[in-house]
């Protein structure tokens, strides 16, 4: 029980002296984007299977926007590229975003993740637009990511 509070409290974890207000964020933060590749991927999993991925990526996102709304300077930036992932992968069956719309999400997640100075989430940031520009054909725009 003690975990899961921690988990989805921020101002329970954000008291620990041990680090816990680092790493709540940081796997909420991956959790939800591996559920949204999943979803992007695999295309041939039973619609249970599908809800449930997207049951988890809607409860890791509130997690990070709980957070975010305690003016967490570390998760800013992975809400940003959370909402890039989501409007490209579409999991609600809401309208499908312009590859303009797309593009602006991205470079602003790869802005925030600069911004941060957390070196591993700018290159998770980077890797991601890069995917989104090789899948809509435009490779040079991909190796000009940081």
């Amino acid at each position: 029980r003690h975990a899961c509070d921690l988990f989805h409290n921020r101002s329970t974890a954000s008291r620990k002296r041990d680090g816990t207000a680092f790493y709540v964020p940081h796997m909420a933060f991956f959790i939800a984007l591996a559920g949204l590749r999943e979803i992007r991927c695999a295309s041939g999993h039973n619609a249970l299977h599908r809800q449930k991925v997207v049951s988890s990526v809607r409860s890791s996102t509130q997690i990070l926007e709980n957070w975010l709304a305690g003016d967490v300077a570390h998760v800013r930036h992975k809400v940003v590229l959370l909402r890039a992932e989501t409007m490209r992968t579409t999991i609600d069956n809401k309208k499908r975003h312009t590859n303009e719309e797309l593009e602006s999400a991205y470079e602003d997640a790869i802005e925030a993740s600069l911004k941060s100075g957390f070196i591993s989430d700018i290159a998770v940031a980077a890797e991601l637009a890069a995917d989104f520009y090789f899948e809509i054909g435009n490779p040079e725009m991909a190796k000009s990511r940081p």
